[in-house]
Order: C-alpha cells, then sequence, then structure tokens
C-alpha cells in the first residue's frame, strides 16, 4: 500500500515541479556525447538548410528562430520565419573572420575575395547611406585604404574595377579607375596624387589608360582619345575615326612632328572671349572673323586687319594676253568715248557696284594690270608717234637752215 500511495505523490508533484525554476550547475554539458566543451552538442545525422528540425540547436522566442547545426562541408548559423539575422546590434563593432585568414561571402558560398558580395538582381548592389543630416562635412563614402605612407611615384593607392565574370574563379576587367601616387608622400603636409581612368578597346582585351587628373589638375589624354559626345555618330579621315562632335589629339599620316588637334562640329564652331564670338567657322566651311555671317564668302572680317605679307592666287589667266599680237588695244578715241558714257573704264567696276559687293581682290589685281599694260601700249604707240614728229620736225628744220 505505501509503494502505491508514494507513486501518487510524485505523479502529483510532477507538474509543480516542472513549473519551477531548477538551477542545477555542472563542469560540462554534453548533449548526444562525452562534453569536451562548457556546452557540447553532436548529432549523429547532419545538419541541412532549409528547415529548422534539421538543426542541432534551436532557440525559438515570440515567433522567431535560430538555429545552430553544420554537416560535411559547412557551420550554419540561420534565422527563421523570414526574421532578420542581427550580430551586435547593440555593440560597437561587429567582426567577421577578423584574423583574415578566410573570405567572407555574402550572397555567395565560395567567395573567392576578402569580402565577395553577389547580388541576385541587376538593379541590387551594394550601398553605404548616411543617415545624418546633409552637411558639407556629411555623406556616404567608401573608403579605399593602404597601410603605411607612400615612399614614391606610381604606387597604387586603390580602385575600382569593372568587368565580367564568364566562369568560376575567372574574372574579366573591361574598365577600371584608379588612384596612384604621384611621387613619394610625407604623410600629413604632402600627397600628390593621379586619378587614372583606363579602359578596353574594341578588338582588345587589355585594359589600358585612357584619360587622367594629374597632381596639378589637368586633364591629361593619351594619343588618340577621343572627347565628345554621339561617339557612334562619326566619320572616317585620313583612314582614322574622327567624331562629329569631339576632339582628339592624334597623328596625321603626313605629319611626324607630333599629334594634330582634330575637333569636329557638325553644324560650324564657334570661339568666344569675354561672352563674344569673335571667329566662326560655318558648316560650309566659311570662315568668318568679328561676324557670324560670312555672306556666303570662304573668309569674311569685320573689323580691320594687317598683313605684313599677303599672296592671292588667282584661278583665272593673268592678263599677258595683253601683249599678244593679236590683242585689239581700244583706240583713244573710243576709250575716251566710253569714260565720257559710263564714268569709269572698261571692265572695271563701278563705285556703286564696289560700294554693294566688296572688292575682289585678286580680280582687281588683275584688271588694274590689264590696264596697266594696255596704258604701256599707249605709251608706246605715242612714243613712236612722237618720234615720227620729231624726225619730221628736224627734217624740216635741216631744209629751212640750207635757204
Amino acid at each position: 500500500m505505501k509503494k502505491y500511495t508514494s507513486v501518487l505523490m510524485a505523479i502529483c508533484l510532477f507538474p509543480l515541479f516542472s513549473q519551477a525554476q531548477i538551477t542545477q550547475t555542472f563542469d560540462k554539458v554534453g548533449i548526444g556525447t562525452a562534453p569536451v566543451n562548457l556546452l557540447h552538442v553532436v548529432s549523429a545525422t547532419e545538419a541541412t538548410s532549409g528547415s529548422i528540425n534539421t538543426y542541432n540547436v534551436n532557440i525559438s522566442q515570440g515567433g522567431s528562430a535560430l538555429a545552430l547545426g553544420g554537416n560535411a562541408s559547412y557551420s550554419y548559423l540561420q534565422s527563421f520565419n523570414s526574421k532578420p539575422l542581427q550580430i551586435n546590434l547593440a555593440g560597437n563593432n561587429t567582426l567577421l573572420n577578423a584574423a583574415g585568414l578566410g573570405n567572407v561571402g555574402i550572397g555567395t558560398a565560395n567567395p573567392a575575395f576578402p569580402l565577395h558580395v553577389v547580388t541576385a538582381s541587376g538593379a541590387s548592389g551594394i550601398t553605404a547611406q548616411s543617415t545624418v543630416a546633409y552637411s558639407a562635412n556629411s555623406g556616404a563614402f567608401v573608403r579605399l585604404y593602404n597601410s603605411g605612407t607612400p615612399t614614391a611615384a606610381n604606387q597604387r593607392l586603390g580602385g575600382v574595377l569593372f568587368g565580367s565574370n564568364p566562369d568560376v574563379g575567372v574574372y574579366r576587367t573591361g574598365a577600371q579607375i584608379e588612384a596612384i601616387t604621384a611621387g613619394a608622400w610625407t604623410d600629413g603636409t604632402i600627397h600628390p596624387t593621379v586619378l587614372r581612368f583606363l579602359t578596353v578597346r574594341q578588338g582588345s582585351s587589355v585594359v589600358a589608360e585612357r584619360m587622367r587628373i594629374n597632381d596639378e589638375g589637368n586633364i591629361l589624354v593619351a594619343q588618340g582619345t577621343q572627347f565628345g559626345v554621339a561617339l557612334t555618330d562619326r566619320f572616317t579621315y585620313d583612314s582614322k575615326i574622327q567624331p562629329h562632335y569631339g576632339m582628339q589629339w592624334i597623328m596625321d599620316s603626313w605629319n611626324s612632328n607630333g599629334p594634330t588637334l582634330w575637333t569636329a562640329a557638325y553644324g560650324g564652331m564657334k570661339f568666344f572671349t569675354q561672352g563674344t564670338s569673335r571667329v566662326t567657322i560655318t558648316g560650309s566651311g566659311n570662315v568668318g572673323i568679328g561676324t557670324d555671317d560670312t555672306k556666303g564668302y570662304k573668309f569674311a572680317v569685320n573689323g580691320d586687319a594687317m598683313f605684313t605679307k599677303i599672296k592671292v592666287k588667282t584661278y583665272t589667266s593673268w592678263p599677258d594676253y595683253v601683249f599678244a599680237d593679236d590683242y585689239q588695244l581700244p583706240a583713244l578715241s573710243e576709250l575716251a568715248g566710253y569714260i565720257q558714257q559710263h564714268k569709269h573704264l572698261p571692265d572695271m567696276p563701278t563705285a556703286a557696284n564696289v560700294e554693294k559687293e566688296g572688292l575682289d581682290v585678286a580680280e582687281m589685281n588683275k584688271k588694274l594690270l590689264q590696264k596697266v599694260e594696255e596704258l604701256t601700249l599707249y605709251i608706246i604707240s605715242l612714243n613712236k608717234k612722237n618720234e615720227t614728229l620729231e624726225q619730221r620736225l628736224s627734217g624740216l628744220e635741216l631744209q629751212a637752215s640750207k635757204k
């Protein structure tokens, strides 16, 4: 009878013990194994990702679940029920792989770099966001630093690479931005630096520098580099490509002294000083100085011009034909009648015409020479007549003296 009474009391008191807080101290606790650590859990079945029931250790609280486990290849720390996993939420520092003995992967199980981030969508990526108020000293930064102090020029400080990953462990660079030293640094006082921009040209796989901003703030470009927009809208000149809207420094095939500045704009060009258009090149190739309207002329100047030497090449025949044997020199009487009627020499423009149309220097010099040559012929003719008259006069004087 006593035996049954003890069992009955134990059954009645069990709920009270199960609800009480029981504290028990152990040196080490082992679950599934003789413990080596303070808490040592060993499962005969490997944990697999995807279900909390397969993990060795489960901690549940308020609808969330944290599980720990592992298999032959990985160790797992995972949050379930669509809850984020927060590490050291209230602390100052979160250290992952602090010893630097391996790679850390986010979005990949096979990180190839110290920090390797793989995104599932092309629109996503790595974001650095500042939550402080906007000011001259706020904003988010991506910082790339090196230990120590640079000791010479052309030492790389860091950069950003753009490219593709066609296969596991294979990375191809298509473009690159990097900072290098322009000389040795003196910590805290002298830090000369150059920013380089590199791309891969069509038909090549080699990254090459296209432009740099040097330590003095100047923009330097390699020979053949183009500046401009709409570079696909281009033309071929001297077997080289030139954009319709841009410029480049490139070697002309006929010039070995150095690269030539090629610049193009489809509609024309204007050069300004002090906010005023000074030189204009129209789309048809006409040049205006002091004017944007060349009136259809190849070269137009609005203002004074001074030359130390000028050479004009005419496309018509030079008036030496005046001295040809078959040239019909107008009689002086005809010339006098023409002048009396028209008030200018034959073949010469009128004053009104010059005022309206301007003066063709080459044509006017040709016509002036024609008139000088005609005048020379008139003088020669008159001189012959004068010599004949003098001879006749001398003969008459001789006859008179004999009488």
